[in-house]
């Protein structure tokens, strides 16, 4: 937050904000929004493993508040934390080039990052209630011989 602004002149735009000049913004100006209120449409990110097809992450999406993002398994730290390096800016190249996330997500289906960063599972392709939902889901989900 700027220090020329404290938190109740920034009250009435609603969730996080920051000052950037004169303009409030309710992300960066590089990345799509990671706050989507409503549904979020998801897919998992998968590699392949040893022991079979591992669960990296998930790559989720909102067209109508132009929100994007990546969330690692957690059942499967360091992998899915060190692949964010990878799929977060890979999934803001899309806000930067002003396409619709769901574009975006077309042309990442489309790619495999490997050993290590995987690829998306297009046959995974669902929708969720909620970020919050599926960061639960991020937490639960075992990573081994997932299918």
């Amino acid at each position: 937050m700027s220090s020329d602004t404290d938190e109740e002149s920034l009250a009435p735009y609603g969730r996080w904000k920051e000052v950037f000049g004169t303009e409030v913004v309710d992300s960066p100006p590089d990345q799509y929004s990671r706050h989507p209120v409503g549904k979020v449409t998801f897919a998992r990110i998968v590699q392949d493993g040893p022991s079979g097809i591992e669960l990296v992450g998930f790559i989720w999406f909102d067209d109508e508040e132009f929100a994007a993002g990546y969330l690692p398994a957690r059942s499967n730290i360091p992998v899915g934390v060190n692949a964010a390096a990878v799929w977060g800016p890979e999934i803001d190249q899309g806000f930067v080039r002003g396409i619709a996330p769901s574009v975006r997500y077309a042309e990442l289906v489309q790619l495999d990052f490997g050993y290590r960063i995987g690829r998306i599972d297009g046959e995974s392709l669902s929708e969720i209630g909620s970020l919050a939902e599926l960061r639960t889901l991020a937490k639960s989900v075992p990573y081994q011989n997932i299918s």
